[in-house]
Order: C-alpha cells, then sequence, then structure tokens
C-alpha cells in the first residue's frame, strides 16, 4: 500500500536541493532491507524509524553530504515575474475546450493548453503533426504528464483558435481533466506483470460515462486504472481506482477488478481510495454508470463534486467502526449489478475485454522491475 509522504523541509533553498535528495538517498542505502526485495522501500524506513526519526537520520546525511563536496549547480533564475492574465472567452465547443483545458501562463498574453491523448496512445503520423502544432504555437516545446496527456506552454491567446482547430483535425480537444480521461497502464497487453487489458477497459468506460453525460466540468475526479496490483496506473489516488485480478465464479477462473473509491488530493493533503469490492470485468462499466447515476441523484448540492461525494460513502471523516459500515452500504448497492452465478456464466464473461480466449494468467511472468 502507498504512504503520504513525510514533510522533510517545509523550504529549501535552491543550492541546498541536490545535497538533500543525496541524504535521502543515502538513508535508503544505510537503513533499507537488503535482503527482501519486497521491503526493500524507502516507506519502510520511514515506517520503522517514524517521521521524526527519518528526518533525523536526513538531517545527520546531509552533513555528510556536504562534508563530502556534494554540491548542486544553481541555474539561473530567468523567469520574468508572474503576471497572468484572464483566457479571453469563445463561444460553443471552443469556450468549453477553453474552460476546460487552457490556463493562463505566468506571463502575459500567453496560455497553457492541455491536451487530452485517450489512453496516452499516440499513433506516429498523430505525433508529428503535433510536433508541427508545437512548432507553431508553443515554441516547439511539449511536456508530457503524468495522467497520459500533453501540455503546450507559452501559447499565445491570440492563437487559441487555430490551435483549437488543429487538435479538432486529429481529434484531441476533449476535456483533459475529468472522468472521460481515464488513465491506464498496457496491462496485459505487454506486460509481464498484468492480469487483465486494463487500456480496453479504459475504452469501454470512456464510452460509457460520455453517453452517461457526467459534465466534465462540474463533475471532477478522476479514473485510474492498473492491470495488476501494482500502482503504475495510480489506481490508489484515483476518484474511482480498479486493479485486475482473477476470481473464480464456481469452477471457472473469471477476469475481475478490485473496485476503490474516494482517492485523490486536495492541496497539500492525500487520500488513498478505499477497497469496496471486486467486479467482474464486463460489469465494471455498469457498475461505474451506476455510481455516476446515484450521485446525480443524491449529491448534497449541485456544487458537491463526484470525488466528494465517494469519500462520503467510503466513510471519509467517520470513526473506523462507522466508515466500514458505510463501505459495506456501498458494497450492498453493487453487488446486484455484478454477481454472476456460476450457472449464469456466459462464454463472454470468461474472455477479458477485447480478447478472443479465454482468460488464464499462463502468461504471467516476472517483472521487469522491481515489483
Amino acid at each position: 500500500m502507498p504512504v503520504a509522504p513525510c514533510l522533510i523541509a517545509a523550504c529549501c533553498a535552491k543550492e541546498d536541493l541536490v545535497p538533500l535528495c543525496d541524504a535521502v538517498v543515502r538513508v535508503h542505502h544505510k537503513h533499507g532491507d537488503r535482503q527482501n526485495r519486497a521491503k526493500a522501500r524507502l516507506k519502510f524506513v520511514l515506517k520503522a524509524k517514524g517521521e521524526d526519526g527519518f528526518r533525523a537520520l536526513v538531517a545527520e546525511e546531509l552533513a555528510n553530504a556536504r562534508a563530502d563536496g556534494v554540491t548542486g549547480r544553481v541555474l539561473p533564475d530567468a523567469l520574468p515575474a508572474a503576471n497572468p492574465t484572464p483566457i479571453p472567452e469563445a463561444t460553443g465547443a471552443e469556450g468549453a475546450w477553453r474552460r476546460l483545458n487552457v490556463r493562463p501562463h505566468r506571463e502575459a498574453g500567453l496560455a497553457v493548453v492541455s491536451v487530452c491523448v485517450p489512453r496516452g496512445d499516440i499513433p506516429a503520423p498523430m505525433m508529428r503533426a503535433l510536433a508541427v502544432l508545437a512548432e507553431r504555437f508553443s515554441e516547439g516545446d511539449v511536456r508530457s504528464t503524468n495522467d497520459q496527456n500533453l501540455v503546450f506552454r507559452r501559447v499565445a491567446h491570440a492563437h487559441l483558435s487555430a490551435l483549437f482547430g488543429g487538435l479538432g483535425e486529429l481529434g484531441l480537444t476533449r476535456s483533459a481533466h475529468g472522468l472521460t480521461d481515464v488513465v491506464s497502464c498496457p496491462g496485459a497487453s505487454t506486460c509481464q506483470l498484468g492480469i487483465t487489458l486494463s487500456k480496453n477497459l479504459a475504452k469501454e468506460l470512456e464510452t460509457r460515462l460520455a453517453e452517461r453525460g457526467l459534465d466534465p466540468a462540474n463533475v471532477g475526479g478522476r479514473i485510474n486504472i492498473s492491470g495488476c496490483p501494482n500502482s503504475c496506473g495510480q489506481h490508489h489516488i484515483g476518484t474511482i481506482g480498479l486493479h485486475g485480478a482473477a476470481s473464480k465464479i464456481g469452477d471457472k477462473l473469471v477476469p475481475h477488478y478490485a473496485l476503490m473509491v474516494g482517492g485523490g488530493d486536495e492541496g497539500e493533503k492525500v487520500h488513498f481510495a478505499s477497497l469496496i469490492c471486486r467486479v467482474p470485468a464486463r460489469k465494471v462499466a455498469e457498475v461505474v454508470s451506476a455510481l455516476g447515476g446515484w450521485y446525480l441523484a443524491e449529491r448534497s448540492a449541485s456544487t458537491q463534486t463526484f470525488a466528494a461525494w465517494l469519500r462520503v460513502q467510503a466513510g471519509a471523516g467517520l470513526d473506523k467502526d462507522a466508515a466500514r459500515k458505510s463501505r459495506e452500504a456501498l458494497k450492498a448497492r453493487i453487488e446486484p449489478i455484478c454477481a454472476i452465478k456460476p450457472d449464469q456464466l456466459a462464454e463472454a464473461d470468461l474472455r477479458d475485454l477485447g480478447a478472443d480466449k479465454l482468460f488464464s494468467l499462463d502468461e504471467l511472468g516476472a517483472g521487469e522491475c522491481m515489483a
């Protein structure tokens, strides 16, 4: 399970950044578990030492790093003073795109544009076309994000309409922030650790949620999918988090997903999603659509986001027993939608989404990293 970060320094001078990072690495080298690979993680050192003890070790190693001459090269601060200006309004589809995907740059008259890349997949011809747009509108500079999207920087306000048109020709103008912008690892399609075809589920969810009509401008939240319990798809911090699993119904092996809800962040506070239940892969879209419907019918106000509503269902703010009962109540609502009796299994239930053969774990292999 993930853990929340430990604050080492509320403010760090630029020249101290590299030595401080070096000190954290030294603490891990000296105190990390070198015998058990499953516990060779910094979080276990933090748990063993406690936050105060961990900070004390970092302070000790910071002194050692400085004594060893560890330094960082401080680059000149070339950033101009912040002077953002509001994004000009537009109408119709372009207006919606500007509200959702465009925000002010720190420099007057410039904007930062987020580009939604469905499931992070970009064919080579599309990449070349995006490169042309970047040369024209963002000084040839494009950044990738950890939610599988792209960011165009320093786009002049006067060029927003032309960029919208260019992205529209590529089919890349939908919201880059919201439930329909699903984050997913490749899953079993390419990964030896993958249990399920997570990207196929992501595609189905995008379609189903678009049909449900959840307004990305008001709903808020994110769906994160991993093809296995490892967190490459960041499922622990999704408003809805899903990770691939295998479960038997009767004597048949059926692809499933573990459903988690309520993850995300609020400023400096992080919420890890709570596990609710396992759902057969072919029932996930129906369950997620039902959650969206319940949210629209039951939210406390039109301003309550989907993420906030799901945190309530997961028992946020309640004591341990009350929170458990709240999660059990949500599970009880979900189970009638996804329950399949052994005699009700169809052949499609025994195949993963988009697969042409029966689901199995025969192709699982060793990971390519520390997982």
